[in-house]
């Protein structure tokens, strides 16, 4: 959802250097993660493997108590956040369609209800949402994307994925589905783990209506 539904990853971005400053401030040398850092390492991650991998000698209780005061952080700073162009039009002409629709992410749910809500989204997938970390294993792996399919009842072959980041393809791809890839800059970010998925900068991208078939709905 962070990075295809809104382009919230920069909020993350920012609440985990403010947390580990506070919190681990002696992690890379005492310098604020730059943006760069974000996106190889911990973009499109569950927050418990982003905090097991950065603080392995960590306890792990103390590791939830991290990723949870960044969690805090990201709520608290967004309050506002927007819809990605074309994305409200396009779910009401998959919807019009029949579309069955689900939520694979993973953020935490309450973060994942909480953007939900300041989206005006809550009523399309807050009873739809598979959450990475409440799986056998999160993103990159497949068993979010499999839970879907479960819950849907559908064959891989019947559905697509939509994701942003190098981890939610992979685990898209990984449990069958044809993928496309979100977001300015997603050829070049996506290119080695898209397969045969296309990448569209955003919802109004003639591409992405061209290939399922669905018009975007005019709510005007």
């Amino acid at each position: 959802m962070d990075g295809t539904l809104t382009d919230s990853d920069t909020l993350h971005f920012e609440a985990y250097r403010e947390t580990f400053l506070k919190l681990t401030p002696s992690f890379n040398g005492g310098e604020r993660i730059s943006r760069e850092y974000y996106d190889d390492w911990m973009s499109g991650n569950s927050n418990p493997a982003i905090v097991e991998k950065l603080f392995p000698e960590m306890l792990a209780e103390d590791q939830t108590a991290l990723w949870k005061a960044k969690e805090e952080v990201y709520r608290k700073i967004s309050t506002t956040m927007t819809l990605l162009p074309g994305l409200l039009e396009f779910l009401d002409g998959c919807q019009s369609e029949g579309l069955a629709m689900i939520l694979v992410t993973n953020a935490p749910r309450l973060d994942a209800v909480h953007t939900l809500n300041i989206l005006g989204l809550s009523d399309r997938f807050e009873e739809t949402m598979v959450i990475g970390y409440e799986c056998p294993r999160a993103k990159p792996h497949p068993d979010p994307y499999l839970e879907g399919l479960s819950r849907l009842d559908l064959p891989a072959d019947a559905c697509v994925a939509f994701e942003d980041s190098v981890n939610g393809v992979s685990s898209a791809v990984s449990a069958g589905l044809y993928t496309f890839g979100v977001g300015e800059g997603s050829q070049e970010r996506l290119k080695g783990v898209i397969g045969g998925g296309i990448c569209v900068s955003d919802y109004l991208d003639s591409r992405l209506h061209a290939a399922l078939g669905v018009a975007p709905r005019d709510t005007e």
